[in-house]
């Protein structure tokens, strides 16, 4: 039972008894009397029985939480408190041992550089860095034998579990070491340097690395906050996320986290099964719902460690605040790894403590192999369900539904693919997680990056895609999407007075300006094949029109949705999504496929719809600046509303917290600020209905931590 529970379960037999003392009073007679007796006995077997229970839960020492002996490492700030990324060189190396009465000692007294230090799978040696010399060092757990062991900087640690052989993970980077991040990733034996594997080169990658425990995986960071997962089989990433820290479990359950933007929550996937689940880490006894940091798996996956709580404000940014008041805190999850079911507070000191790493004795009581099926596979080998979109993939470029759906498909030989959009200017995905084009541009992406041969010198190319088209009155021209990588090599689609205007540009040569069929107001299925003399167009299944097109060959990439940013009024009103293209021209049967499968799509998605209230502010956050939120580019604020009238919808809260935009692609909105006291008339979903929001940065000043959190839409 978590620790923060335990002063609920104390008086639990005077709940009952006061309970069974209302129920008695009223009994009349003898009856009554012998009802009374019973009931007493019966009682004070309860607590008798209870009594002992409470005492089991009371967890006082860190071998008691573990079930095991273990350990913990960290590196302490002996300046300001500050130093919460460990870069600087008024560090010390701490450590935490369950088996012995010392608690928080020193085991290199510094000061001097520990960056991200780890503990070996043994549990007696200590391996951290010098992040300015990028040199890794091991030391025994007594603070001697200390040694070089390579170059680069120490990001994880695995042993094999076939040969039992110890190697640590580092990383290194052609491009020098002043900041976090590697290029390469290599393993080096513990206890033979000389021995030295090339792990992965394919793209670089950041310095929070967890490795599975067969070796095959290993996650961290990429372009674009994307945590992902790597299979060095394969050469492949898999994204699972937008955010920071990801880790996948020490076992062969394939479990993998990342961490939101908020630095309160961990969302946690199970790989295997597909499902999510988030895990409240600023719920821990301490924490009261301020910033963690640093979370780090164990070497037994049900533990974890992290850092907090940050409570001093610095710009938009607790975590830089740091503080004397930072703690080593160790979590338990349960069976489940739907929550943290106990934490164990590792540190009391009045200096700040950052990035822990925790090691468990194997043992048969923690011994985490048990828990794994035997019949459990990798990622890369399970039977996903997969889409049901795209029905086509043969030649696809990329395939994206809209900013709530998986967005992947396996290619020819197995290829996993991911397509992602990226927002860029002030745009914001849509109330149904479309792109909303008035808003912004955006971008696509795709893991693995598509290589120049796919998409130039197309001969012919298919794109389909869903179009919204707004009321009459509200219509606006612009550009729908882009294909092409500058103005003399682009081919632009779009909405003027009601058509979809294709225009294709090439060095040399005039501008091809075709206008084609007619866009419908709501929404449309749009599906135009451009081959080498003609152009065909379907709009909602509608037998194609044919066009005339004399041109030659094409870029197809990168892929724009709007404007690019060119201008500075707004984009063109409407909403985008469930776009797929195609190096090559669909067929009669392949056009059948993919409009039965909009069909029904359509037939099965389920509208949002906002709730509408009129709120009173009572707290707002102050407004961080761009350079507070660095290197988040885009920035939410939390603030505390108290519900006046509900307008639409349902919402049984009456005080809740209201995320909004403040910054968006490094810039800040003019209407950020709110008025305290001022009634605000807000259109709402729950926060945690939204996934596009995962990795964005959430600053949050209010003191009821805890309430609901909602999402303001605001155009």
């Amino acid at each position: 039972m978590p620790l923060d529970r335990l002063s609920e379960t104390r008086p639990g037999c005077m709940k009952n008894k006061n309970k069974r003392r209302k129920y008695f009073c009223n009994a009349p007679g003898i009856t009554g009397m012998i009802f009374l007796l019973m009931g007493l006995l019966i009682f004070l077997g309860a607590c008798r029985n209870e009594q002992p229970q409470v005492e089991a839960r009371e967890i006082s020492t860190l071998h008691e939480f573990a079930g095991a002996p273990a350990r913990v490492v960290w590196v302490q700030d002996l300046g300001d408190n500050t130093d919460v990324s460990a870069l600087s060189d008024h560090l010390r190396l701490m450590g935490y041992d369950s088996e012995d009465d010392r608690g928080e000692r020193v085991i290199l007294s510094g000061p001097e550089n520990f960056y991200r230090p780890l503990i070996a799978p043994s549990g007696n040696q200590v391996i951290f860095s010098d992040f300015k010399k990028h040199r890794v060092q091991v030391v025994d757990w007594s603070g001697r034998n200390r040694r070089d062991l390579t170059t680069g900087r120490a990001l994880a640690v695995w042993q094999n579990p076939a040969d039992g052989i110890d190697w640590v993970y580092v990383g290194r980077s052609s491009e020098g070491y002043q900041k976090p991040g590697s290029t390469r990733l290599y393993r080096v034996q513990l206890n033979k340097p000389s021995a030295e594997e090339l792990v992965w080169e394919t793209m670089p990658f950041g310095d929070a690395v967890h490795v599975s425990g067969d070796g095959r995986y290993f996650s961290a960071e990429i372009a674009n906050a994307e945590c992902a997962l790597i299979d060095t089989d394969r050469g492949q990433a898999r994204s699972y996320g937008k955010g920071c820290w990801p880790g996948v479990s020490p076992d062969q359950a394939f479990r993998f986290w990342f961490f939101d933007g908020s630095h309160r929550n961990l969302e946690m996937v199970d790989t295997r099964k597909g499902t999510r689940s988030r895990i409240h880490l600023a719920a821990a006894p301490g924490i009261d719902g301020h910033e963690v940091y640093h979370p780090r798996w164990s070497n037994n996956s049900r533990f974890m460690v992290m850092t907090g709580p940050y409570m001093i404000r610095q710009g938009g940014n607790n975590i830089r605040g740091g503080g004397a008041g930072v703690e080593v805190y160790a979590g338990r999850f349960n069976p489940a790894y739907t929550e943290i079911e106990a934490w164990f507070r590792v540190t009391n000191n009045q200096r700040a403590d950052f990035y822990p790493d925790m090691w468990v004795e194997k043992t048969a009581q923690t011994d985490q192999g048990k828990a794994v099926p035997q019949e459990a596979v990798s990622p890369a080998d399970s039977s996903a369900e997969g889409l049901r979109w795209p029905v086509v993939n043969k030649e696809l470029l990329f395939a994206w539904d809209n900013a709530a759906a998986e967005n992947e498909w396996t290619g020819v030989g197995g290829q996993l693919y991911q397509a992602k959009v990226v927002a860029r200017g002030r745009a914001r995905f849509g109330l149904n997680y479309q792109m909303d084009i008035k808003t912004g541009w955006y971008r696509a992406s795709r893991l693995p990056e598509p290589v120049p041969a796919e998409y130039t010198n197309a001969g012919a190319v298919s794109l389909e895609l869903a179009v919204t088209v707004s009321l009459l009155q509200d219509q606006t021209d612009g550009v729908v999407l882009s294909m092409g990588n500058g103005p003399e090599n682009q081919t632009i689609l779009r909405h003027e007075q009601g058509l979809l205007v294709l225009e294709e540009r090439r060095v040399g040569q005039y501008a091809l300006v075709t206008r084609l069929g007619e866009l419908p107001v709501g929404q449309a299925h749009v599906v135009l094949i451009l081959k080498p003399e003609q152009i065909f167009l379907t709009i909602n299944d509608e037998p194609s029109k044919k066009y005339q097109r004399k041109i030659s060959p094409f870029t197809t990439w990168p892929l724009i949705f709007g404007d690019s940013g060119i201008k500075k009024d707004p984009g063109w009103n409407g909403l985008v999504e469930h776009v797929a293209l195609y190096g090559g021209a669909l067929n009669v049967q392949e056009l059948e496929q993919l409009a039965l499968a909009y069909e029904q799509m359509q037939d099965t998605a389920t509208a949002i719809e906002p709730v509408i209230v009129r709120a009173e502010l009572v707290s707002a956050s102050t407004i961080p600046s761009p350079e507070d939120i660095l290197p988040y580019r885009r920035g939410l604020v939390v603030d505390e509303y108290k519900i006046t009238e509900l307008l639409q919808g349902e919402l049984k809260d009456r005080n809740i917290l209201v995320a909004r935009w403040a910054i968006l692609d490094g810039k800040s909105l003019p209407d950020a600020v709110r008025e305290e006291g001022k009634i605000y008339e807000l259109r709402l979903d729950a926060f945690d209905n939204r996934p596009e929001l995962e990795g964005e940065r959430l600053s949050m000043e209010s003191d009821n931590l805890l309430l609901p959190m909602y999402y303001q839409f605001d155009f």
